[in-house]
């Protein structure tokens, strides 16, 4: 892209992985089916008598409670970066591959086979794009070549003997009525107006 900047969506799939792995350690430190919510640390509190005091086990309570809604905006938090660097790779892949398809349709339409397929351009590979650039040189395509170039002109040739001014006096000189076959469509109209 501009500006050097650019994504590699398999590296924001790993780092989202990666979260989601930091994400599950820290879903860890509950309780059972809490931990993945990041609550459930009420396991590690203490009563009174195994705290030594009540003073000390309202501070390991309130610390456990505090804790606890912190670890939950954690695992929260990086579910959702998580999730988002999977979209984006997703996004970025899907219009890197569009943008990719369009500039090779667009090659082969302004400098490739006029014959090709552009759909096809367009799903295949630059590699692809860049065999139908390279000119067919060989004798067996300038024989073909030749041969098209023919029939084009012997058709030309006959277009301007049927339809052009001179053609039609041409053949009106031979004898010929060089107006029968307008006649004839003229007559098939007449059939469709009525």
């Amino acid at each position: 892209m501009s500006g050097g900047f650019g994504v590699d969506p398999a590296m924001l799939a790993r780092t989202a992985q990666g979260i989601r792995g930091v994400v599950d350690t820290l879903g860890e430190v509950g309780h059972d089916y809490l931990a993945a919510s990041g609550r459930g640390l009420s396991f590690l509190a203490l009563d009174g008598e195994e705290a030594g005091h009540p003073e000390v086990a309202a501070s390991v309570d309130g610390f456990l409670d505090r804790w606890s809604w912190g670890i939950r905006a954690l695992v929260a938090g990086g579910q959702e970066v998580a999730g988002a660097l999977d979209a984006a790779g997703v996004e970025y892949d899907g219009v890197d591959t569009s943008v990719s398809g369009v500039l090779r349709r667009l090659a082969t339409l302004a400098v490739g086979d006029p014959s090709a397929d552009l759909d096809a351009a367009q799903d295949g590979s630059w590699e692809d794009v860049g065999r139908g650039l390279v000119p067919d040189f060989s004798a067996e395509s300038g024989q073909e070549a030749g041969a098209a170039a023919s029939e084009q002109w012997r058709e030309t040739g006959q277009d301007l003997w049927e339809q052009s001014t001179p053609g039609r006096i041409g053949r009106a000189l031979d004898g010929e009525d060089p107006f029968a076959a307008d006649r004839d469509d003229l007559a098939g109209l007449g059939e469709i107006v009525e």
